[in-house]
């Protein structure tokens, strides 16, 4: 894919933008696998207290998680945690159909 922006730098700095964008290629790469991993792992432990007669959503675990990448990565921390754990969660009950 084209560079947007090649015909616009210097040859060489578009050669440095090219491999750091591949360095960046790579690194999305292992954190969608981590993610992957992530989700599963969650589910496993989702299975295990829902089979144990727990809920299978630990909102204080959320809370403690939220609040790791929120000292790590500030404000936007949160936000990527939120993310985070929205995907890991799995499918979780739909309310029912509202009695209107």
């Amino acid at each position: 894919m084209p560079e947007a922006d090649a015909d616009v730098i210097a040859p060489s700095a578009a050669a440095e933008i090219r491999r750091r964008r591949e360095a960046i290629d790579d690194l999305d790469g292992r954190i969608i696998g981590l993610l992957e991993e992530r989700r599963r792992t969650s589910s496993e432990i989702q299975q295990i207290r829902k089979g144990s007669g727990g809920a299978g959503l630990d909102r204080s675990r959320e809370e403690i998680v939220l609040a790791r990448y929120g000292d790590a990565l500030a404000d936007e921390g949160r936000h990527v945690a939120s993310a985070v754990l929205s995907l890991c969660r799995g499918q979780l009950p739909q309310p029912g159909p509202s009695a209107a």
